[in-house]
């Protein structure tokens, strides 16, 4: 038997046609699955992050509310007795002409149009003086500090995330 007579062309491959449109619709759908599922786990790291920042700010400032303390023999702002003060603006006296600490923190979960407000501070006196400090939290809403953030139940938790000297303050309040 004779071999068939080849003319020297070559026939073409499949790999010199390109893709399919099926095969780029699979390709595709793949990456949209996977974009589906990275995303989510992206903003709860994020979350997560920013909870860990503010925490990390709140020690940083009760630090420096107990060194002005110790230093002046109260709290800063002091209230009478009876009466609570909120700093909603931030503690100058932490800052200056003492610097306890270099600059006082911004809660980054409160923003109006693109401009940052610092974590809140509030000091009681009642009996025996104290304070606390905190943040609006992932939930973005303020609750005065009544409700707690509760990372157990997830980023989306409602809740402030706060600091104080006062343990009945670290318990949540019921609605």
């Amino acid at each position: 038997m004779k071999p068939p007579e080849t003319t020297g062309e070559k026939s073409p491959s499949r790999f010199s046609q390109g893709f399919t449109l099926i095969e780029l619709l699979i390709v595709v759908a793949i990456i949209a699955i996977l974009a589906a599922i990275a995303v989510p786990n992206f903003l709860e790291a994020q979350t997560r992050s920013k909870v860990s920042r503010v925490q990390s700010d709140l020690r940083m400032l009760v630090t420096a509310v107990e060194s002005y303390s110790l230093d002046n023999g109260c709290y800063p702002r002091n209230p009478p007795a009876g009466v609570c003060v909120l700093a909603v603006n931030g503690l100058p006296e932490l800052t200056t002409p003492v610097a306890y600490i270099i600059s006082y923190p911004v809660d980054i979960f409160r923003s109006e149009k693109g401009l940052r407000k610092p974590i809140q501070y509030g000091a009681c006196s009642s009996g025996s003086t104290y304070w606390y400090v905190w943040s609006l939290g992932p939930d973005l809403k303020d609750q005065n500090a009544t409700i707690l953030y509760d990372p157990t139940n997830g980023t989306i938790s409602e809740g402030d995330i706060k600091r104080s000297t006062a343990a009945q303050l670290l318990t949540t309040s019921p609605l």
